[in-house]
């Protein structure tokens, strides 16, 4: 047996502190700051229009999003910010609404998704205007209920986007939302929408809970290896377990290790995890996931674009004279320059894209 001396044992616990800590990049690091102490603001009331009339006795919303601590991610002045409602969204969104008496049924709705980002896609080298986008992610199930019997009216599932310039108005496109989902109510054929099969709320209540039974969420660790597709994560079950990870700043390359001994990169995988994170592959990067509530986001590169500089596209060279007159040469136009920023994005947790 042999007996190493104190100084060696030191030296091995420094090198097995380096390859345990090989993962973390300085990345990785501002991504786990970025989350921990990102600010919330919140939505005022007085912004938002509730005055829309739907033709129902009455409208419950549900809250059966995987993420319910906020409703998304805005662009303050200096820094991203969490948006979220004073009050939880379920009880927000239908304080939006005024019922009809001309209806007797009700209408439930459940939230399945339901999140904003606020973007900035342009910058010059002043930093003093920028190209901003506000976008929301819904998706809703509808119910008519009728003697406490539930059938399916509709499903509300589309993107809204807003291109402003100057600010981000989060109120502007929440109520843009609203008005959308009160058209799509009102449109309802009650009389045939009870003809239907009908659930129970019960049964409703678990489509919910089971649309959160995922081993990803439900298990105590992660388990290593790599995740070739969203299914393999969302079940914890990588399909390879052997894989090393090149960490470069322009792009970073997974090579995994086969059964057989055999190693080849790999180009279309979902993630990898180490055996307590997860990286998500994102363009040509893996950026290091973040749990909220049932839901995962990451601070990962978006596109920004930044205007450098000037051109004049000279068709003729000036002075050019026309019946006395000197002709005006075309006007500049700005040249601008893609590069990368970081920013959070979100993971829907039921198809696997990115927001």
């Amino acid at each position: 047996m042999h007996r190493f001396s104190g100084p060696c044992l030191a030296v091995l616990f420094l090198i097995a502190s380096v390859v345990c800590r090989s993962q973390e990049t300085k990345q990785d690091k501002e991504s786990t700051f970025f989350f921990r102490n990102i600010k919330t603001s919140y939505l005022l009331n007085s912004d938002i229009d509730s005055s829309r009339t739907i033709s129902f006795s009455s409208i419950k919303f549900i809250d059966a999003r995987f993420d319910t601590t906020a409703i998304g991610y805005t662009l303050g002045k200096r820094a991203y910010r969490k948006l979220a409602t004073k009050e939880p969204l379920a009880s927000y969104l239908t304080s939006m609404f005024k019922s009809s008496a001309s209806n007797e049924a009700s209408l439930l709705c459940v939230i399945q998704n339901f999140w904003m980002i606020g973007t900035d896609s342009l910058i010059d080298r002043s930093h003093d205007k920028k190209q901003f986008t506000n976008a929301l992610s819904v998706r809703i199930d509808a119910f008519v209920q009728d003697n406490q019997l539930f059938r399916s009216a509709f499903r509300y599932d589309t993107i809204i986007a807003d291109f402003g310039f100057g600010k981000i108005n989060d109120a502007a496109i929440i109520n843009v939302f609203l008005d959308k989902l009160s058209i799509r109510i009102n449109k309802v054929n009650t009389a045939k929408t009870l003809l239907k099969k009908p659930y129970a709320l019960m049964e409703i209540n678990e489509g919910i809970l089971e649309k959160y039974n995922l081993p990803i969420l439900r298990d105590t660790i992660y388990n290593k290896g790599v995740y070739s597709s969203f299914s393999e994560f969302t079940n914890n079950k990588p399909g390879y377990k052997e894989f090393t990870i090149d960490k470069k700043e322009i792009a970073e390359r997974l090579l995994i290790k086969k059964e057989d001994g055999s190693t080849f990169y790999a180009k279309e995988v979902f993630g990898y995890s180490d055996g307590k994170n997860v990286w998500l592959k994102f363009k040509n990067n893996f950026f290091l996931l973040h749990r909220s509530g049932d839901g995962f986001s990451f601070l990962g590169f978006g596109s920004l674009v930044k205007k450098t500089g000037v051109n004049v596209l000279a068709f003729f060279t000036p002075p050019l004279v026309i019946n006395g007159q000197t002709a005006r040469g075309p006007d500049p136009f700005p040249t601008y320059d893609a590069t990368d920023s970081l920013r959070p994005f979100i993971l829907d947790m039921e198809k696997g894209g990115i927001f």
